[in-house]
């Protein structure tokens, strides 16, 4: 694992940390990483592991945000099995 990989996971880690009680805040976090074509794998397993607290929590009202949720963690986990499969 690349040490810029390792970086992205511990960054994810503190912000999730420090943001943990905004929800709104969380989940833009969420958007932001998606977005950004995540290299770690660390950091898409642990991406995933926070879509389902949040979703898991019932803290979320809409369900348009939870539905976006849903769709991202299914997006996530297609991607990391394909970068499994066929390694760069």
């Amino acid at each position: 694992m690349s040490e810029t990989n390792l970086l992205t996971f511990h960054t994810m880690l503190l912000l999730f940390e420090i943001k943990k009680s905004d929800k709104l805040y969380i989940i833009k976090l969420i958007q932001n990483f998606t977005q950004s074509n995540l290299k770690s794998q660390l950091a898409t397993c642990q991406l995933i592991r926070y879509i389902g607290e949040i979703t898991k929590s019932g803290e979320i009202e809409q369900q348009t945000t939870l539905n976006v949720l849903i769709q991202i963690t299914i997006f996530l986990i297609f991607r990391a099995l394909l970068s499994i499969l066929s390694p760069l």
